[in-house]
């Protein structure tokens, strides 16, 4: 064996036979001074904190941009909400002109439905820049087109059918915003199901009462009924009280969340027991004037 290479390996057990691994840090920190051995000593923390410093402002950011994007969901339905509600007021005046009514306030009823409509645009617009749906606000422009351009003898039901698409054209948007936003996956259980009830459940119970009372009120006007006419009066009756049940139930699921919404469920009880009895006199009159039954 050659000499020189048996000192070699000698001389390298010997370097590590004591600290094994670390041999070379051990002899470089007897090699330096105090102030650099508590430097390094530092270093070696603050690394790990920096980390953990960065994970977690990057998880706060990204709860921040979560409540952000939340935050633009809520103050844009609150801009489309005026919008499906001054739709509403028109097809009901537009469909009460239809039927031989006045028709007295279908102008101010126009003016108010456009100045709603011109206000919501602006922040639509920027909320789609930010999260899409340009289709779905595309088909509110182009359903509302279609109402605004019937003319002056248009049937009823063709009003009814105009307004009804796009009243729904605006539902639909409301929806894209709930799931665009994030809305729709919020992880606290009390936010979500309020949320839920009063962004998914509440336009489309206020929709049903509406068209349940325009239904009723065309019967009370014709005098009379049709089959179709009384099935859609039962439909729209049966989703509006689905609905209503709907809006309740996320209440009280919110409230199991969070005790201190406790008074949701009666609040929600009340509104609905308040929509869907304002429409009795409307049944009572269309029962009377039913010529079958069905």
């Amino acid at each position: 064996m050659n000499p020189h290479a048996v000192a070699r390996n000698v001389k390298v057990r010997s370097f590590f036979g004591y600290h094994g691994v670390w041999a070379l840090g051990v002899r470089w920190f007897r090699s330096i001074r105090f102030g650099a051995k508590a430097a390094v000593i530092s270093l070696v923390f603050l690394v790990p904190l920096i980390v953990l410093l960065w994970s977690y402002s990057a998880d706060k950011s990204a709860a921040i941009g979560v409540a952000e994007q939340e935050q633009a969901g809520v103050e844009m339905v609150q801009k489309l909400m005026p919008l499906m509600l001054r739709a509403q007021d028109l097809r009901r005046a537009t469909v009460a002109r239809a039927n031989g009514g006045a028709g007295s306030d279908l102008a101010d009823m126009r003016a108010r439905e456009s100045k709603v409509f011109e206000a919501a645009a602006a922040d639509v617009e920027a909320f789609i820049a930010a999260h899409e749906g340009g289709e779905h606000w595309s088909d509110v422009k182009k359903a509302r087109g279609v109402a605004l351009s019937l003319p002056a003898n248009a049937s009823p039901q063709a009003v009814r059918t105009a307004y009804v698409g796009y009243v729904g054209s605006v539902l639909n948007f409301i929806d894209h915003v709930v799931d665009a936003s994030t809305l729709s996956l919020d992880p606290d259980g009390d936010t979500y199901y309020m949320m839920s009830a009063s962004m998914v459940h509440l336009p489309q119970l206020i929709e049903h009462v509406g068209l349940t009372r325009g239904v009723a009120n065309g019967g009370v006007i014709a005098g009379s009924v049709d089959r179709e006419t009384a099935l859609t009066l039962g439909r729209n009756s049966a989703l509006a009280e689905a609905e209503l049940q709907s809006v309740s139930q996320d209440f009280a699921k919110a409230r199991e969340y969070n005790p201190a919404l406790a008074d949701l469920n009666a609040d929600a009880a009340q509104c609905g027991d308040g929509m869907l009895g304002g429409l009795g006199f409307q049944f009572t009159a269309w029962a009377d004037v039913r010529q079958q039954r069905y």
